[in-house]
């Protein structure tokens, strides 16, 4: 054929139909047919309540498929079209249903084994347009926007599973419960949104899968305890809470006269409302314990007086916890901690807040006695009693101690200080009335400031 195009009757058929057969070899196949289904893709995700196809369209224009027939596009793309929505082969239970009303085969059991058509490409499309457009109720988010193709709409929805990394590919849950050779380590939630509202959930995870090292929940709101048992219990290593916002009705983990062993890490990403973290269920508080030496709260900004427990955030003793940052928080509406909790506390920042509420009034034990970090807010502008804060002050710590002292409460306290009243330790007031030469604290507390150091050094 000659460069420009030629009206396609003017062209024998022996050469309209090699180049038809050649067109899915054509390097501009794909263009082709992109312009076909296009429309159609529209047609899909509009059904579907999405409005993608600027997207779609954007992405795959221009449009470069030619032919040196002026015909042969518009025709290709009619013939694309067709297949499109042309049922062909053996099928599916949703098209059976559509030719139950035809007679049985000879021999068949039931009009439905009659071979029905597979889906046509319009079908698949709405098929896979419907898994993506997730489901609210059950924190499944939406993925439409990320629909373009046909081809890759599977993609999306590969992670949608419940899964184990280092499980066989395809092995049921209850082969996993069933069999002891397979070990379940680890399960992730991805779903976002959803409550957590049955009652002790990780006891009955942990006795389904012993194994299990890491959780990571993705549950939006807990109600329920996760726990709430007076025997000793092992916890998986890492417990992760990506999608936790709230958690105020309920303590989140309930302890007996037991040792929670095994955990090291659990994390709150989101989390901005808490009320009890770790409640005491029982007498004797002395007999337990949870092994947890890291706690990440990135986002927390309200610990509420809310959420049951005994009427603290930490109310059962944490051995392993040597520093808690809390620099998020911006209210505490409930004390920090209850009994000698956090013995082994070395930082704290509270560097967030106003209102820094120590501890549990019932049981004014002291805090930790290795505490020599400890951070408040910028300008700090309310009474602050630490009275309950004495560490063991010696010859290898004391000089880091006045200087985390002067830098991270000293200089932080409001210069609008008359009337109000730092309380100190008697320990504290005399480490630092000690040291007013070299470190000057009580200048700048008293003299800058303007506030009252109680009680006085003896």
């Amino acid at each position: 054929m000659n460069e420009e195009q030629k009206n396609i009757e003017t062209c024998l058929a022996e050469n309209i139909l090699s180049e038809v057969a050649n067109v899915p070899t054509d390097p501009q196949f794909r263009s082709l047919v992109e312009e076909s289904f296009d429309p159609l893709q529209q047609q899909a995700l509009q059904q579907a309540g999405y409005d993608g196809y600027i997207k779609v369209a954007g992405t795959h224009q221009p449009y470069t498929f030619t032919s040196q027939v002026k015909q042969m596009k518009s025709n290709l793309i009619l013939l694309l079209r067709r297949l499109w929505r042309f049922p062909f082969g053996r099928g599916t239970a949703a098209s059976s249903a559509a030719g139950s009303s035809a007679p049985a085969a000879a021999g068949s059991s039931s009009a439905g084994s009659v071979a029905a058509p597979i889906r046509s490409l319009a079908d698949m499309w709405q098929h896979y347009i419907t898994r993506l457009k997730g489901n609210p109720e059950y924190g499944i988010p939406s993925r439409l926007s990320q629909l373009t193709d046909l081809p890759d709409a599977p993609a999306l929805l590969a992670d949608r599973k419940i899964s184990e990394p280092n499980a066989i590919d395809g092995i049921s849950l209850l082969h996993q419960m069933s069999e002891s050779s397979v070990e379940l380590t680890k399960i992730e939630d991805t779903n976002r949104g959803w409550t957590l509202d049955k009652a002790y959930s990780l006891e009955r995870l942990i006795a389904l899968f012993p194994a299990l090292t890491e959780i990571i929940y993705g549950c939006k709101y807990i109600t329920k305890s996760l726990t709430d048992t007076r025997a000793a219990y092992t916890l998986p290593e890492k417990l992760s809470f990506n999608g936790l916002e709230e958690c105020v009705s309920v303590p989140l983990i309930a302890i007996g006269e037991g040792a929670f062993t095994g955990n090291k890490e659990m994390s709150f990403p989101a989390l901005k409302r808490m009320g009890c973290l770790f409640c005491y269920q029982g007498n004797g508080w002395w007999f337990s314990s949870i092994s947890t030496d890291t706690l990440r709260f990135d986002a927390l900004e309200e610990i509420t007086s809310a959420g049951g427990g005994r009427g603290a955030f930490i109310e059962v003793p944490c051995p392993n916890l040597k520093k808690l940052d809390l620099s998020s928080v911006k209210s505490m509406g409930r004390p920090l901690y209850g009994g000698r909790c956090l013995k082994g506390l070395q930082e704290l920042d509270l560097s967030g807040t106003n209102n820094v509420n120590w501890c549990h009034s019932t049981y004014p034990a002291n805090i930790s006695t290795v505490l020599l970090l400890l951070k408040i807010k910028e300008g700090f502008a309310d009474n602050l009693n630490l009275q309950y804060w004495s560490p063991t002050l010696d010859s290898s710590n004391l000089q880091q101690f006045l200087s985390n002292f002067k830098t991270y409460i000293a200089e932080r306290l409001t210069d609008k200080g008359t009337g109000l009243t730092l309380t100190l330790s008697q320990e504290v007031r005399n480490a630092i009335h000690a040291a007013e030469d070299e470190y000057g604290i009580e200048n700048i507390i008293i003299t800058k400031k303007g506030w009252t150091i109680s009680p006085a050094p003896n």
